[in-house]
């Protein structure tokens, strides 16, 4: 997320993970996924465009069952225009869902929460 906002403040825009100098390979346990499908051709969308929207800014997909929580489970940062901010911030929200629609993947990762963020003035 730093990379992201250290993009953001210099283009006014959010940038695809080439862009903003990101790099995750897939392991054993999980796969990651950037949000390419919400970026333009030039791997960027402005930030002004999502007004009160949101976009998947990163996805992690467990491969296997890990403790409680199932196989295919997924962790996911949206990123939004923050309100009440400078223009070119952003806010980042956390959702962790299993297959079953129950919470129990929260407690392998319990900072995972601790992502979400306000920016202000």
């Amino acid at each position: 997320m730093k990379l992201q906002d250290a993009y953001v403040a210099e283009a006014a825009a959010m940038g695809n993970w080439t862009k903003i100098g990101y790099a995750m390979k897939d392991g054993d346990s999980f796969g990651y996924k950037d949000a390419a499908s919400g970026y333009s051709d030039k791997g960027t969308v402005l930030v002004e465009s999502l007004a009160n929207a949101t976009m998947v800014g990163w996805t992690a997909t467990s491969k296997v069952k890990l403790n409680d929580c199932p196989n295919a489970s997924t962790w996911t940062i949206t990123v939004g225009q923050a309100s009440n901010s400078a223009q070119g911030m952003v806010s980042y929200a956390t959702a962790i869902a299993d297959p079953s629609g129950k919470t129990s993947c929260s407690d392998l990762t319990p900072s995972f929460s601790k992502l979400n963020t306000t920016a202000s003035n």
